[in-house]
């Protein structure tokens, strides 16, 4: 090739990258808003996945509440559609070893006359055996249903089983209307995490109405 040519391509290839005909590097600040968007969808998605795990998972207000037949302390049989009809507080209590579970049903068990005026009831699913239950149930002296859920079957149609990450459930309460429907939930973020008593007759009332 003449030195005359290659002058003329060195010329050419020259006046590309002038005009911008060459590939570039992004620069930094290129690099920089494409870790903002890429951290940003991982945000989005993050609250997205936690928004469904603590609202409780696939049931929500309107739903008809997952049906179940479990056994009570003392060996009958009690199914969910035994209290049709009535409003319906249903509680996901974990062990007997749980001090924020037993404050809890104490607080219910302070306030079950109230309840009962609303002609509404309360069913309390736990992790434990039947015998457990009902150990637990005649030394704290509970007058409503205690189920045992030993397999988490029900736990887990409702959303709340081992959100935690221990194999049980997450602390919840749903209040039902008498058709079945849910009315109101509550899952708690952490062991400690509960309604406090008063919310949970405000929302029976309101199924109530």
């Amino acid at each position: 090739m003449s030195p005359d040519a290659k002058g003329r391509l060195r010329a050419l290839g020259a006046e590309g990258k002038a005009r911008g005909g060459g590939r570039r590097r992004p620069g930094k600040r290129g690099r920089l808003w494409g870790f903002l968007v890429l951290a940003a969808a991982v945000v989005v998605a993050g609250a997205v996945l936690a928004t469904h795990m603590w609202t409780g998972g696939t049931v929500g207000d309107g739903d008809l509440a997952p049906p179940f037949t479990l056994e009570e302390a003392g060996g009958k049989e009690v199914s969910l559609s035994d209290f049709r009809g009535r409003p319906l507080v249903v509680v996901f209590f974990r062990t007997f070893l749980c001090a924020p579970c037993k404050k809890q049903i104490r607080d219910l068990q302070r306030a079950y006359p109230d309840i009962q005026r609303m002609r509404a009831e309360v069913v309390v699913i736990s992790a434990e055996s039947p015998e457990q239950n009902q150990a637990g149930k005649e030394e704290m002296g509970f007058k409503f249903p205690i189920l045992s859920d030993s397999d988490h079957a029900v736990g887990e149609a409702y959303g709340v089983f081992n959100l935690l990450g221990d194999n049980l459930e997450a602390p919840a309460v749903f209040v039902l209307d008498g058709q079945g429907r849910i009315r109101w939930k509550y899952v708690g973020r952490d062991v400690a995490d509960r309604p406090p008593v008063g919310r949970v007759l405000a929302e029976l009332r309101k199924a109530s109405s």
